[in-house]
This record gives C-alpha cells, structure tokens and sequence, in this order.
C-alpha cells in the first residue's frame, strides 16, 4: 500500500475510534472496537515508518496480528529501536485481548 494510503487508513481509523466509539457508543461499551482500530492504526504508522525508510516496499502487508506474539520480529526487517517498538505493540495487543 502506498503511503497516502496508509494515512488515510489511519485517519479513518482514528475517525472510527473518537467519533463513533468515544463519542456515540462510548469507552466502555465500545473496547473491542477501540482495540481493533488502535491495532490496525498502529500498523499503518509503522509501516508509513518502514516504507519512508525504504526498509519494506509499498507490496509488503504487515498484518496486526503479527503482534500477537514476540515472534513478530523474524517478520520485520531490522530497525532503529524495533525490539523496543515492537514490544511495546505486542503489549498493547495482549492488553487488548484480556
């Protein structure tokens, strides 16, 4: 996906999760779906992250439920701070899931 792409992605995300979440169902009936498109938006930060440092190309789909388990990294090319990165998402996935 190309980098506009991905932003625009985010931002439909993040619309989902201020506007319609927050806004109309409200936090704590709507945790799944907040989880959800924080994951996803996550990945399209990363990934506009990794295709403007030429590390993946626009083809390359990072799935976020690659942040399931620790074993993410032998996914992911190498980069600055990525063990740190990728643990911190791999946290917020689990939170997300008990």
């Amino acid at each position: 996906m190309k980098i506009e792409n991905h932003i625009e992605s985010f931002k439909e995300h993040k619309e989902t999760i201020f506007d319609w979440a927050v806004k109309v169902k409200g936090i704590k009936n709507s945790q799944r779906v907040i989880g959800l498109h924080a994951s996803r938006a996550i990945i399209d930060l990363l990934s506009i992250y990794l295709i403007k440092r030429n590390l993946i190309s626009t083809g390359m789909k990072i799935n976020h439920r690659w942040f399931k388990s620790e074993k993410v990294n032998e996914n992911l090319p190498e980069f600055e701070r990525k063990e740190e990165i990728c643990g911190q998402i791999t946290n917020l996935n689990f939170c997300a899931r008990t």
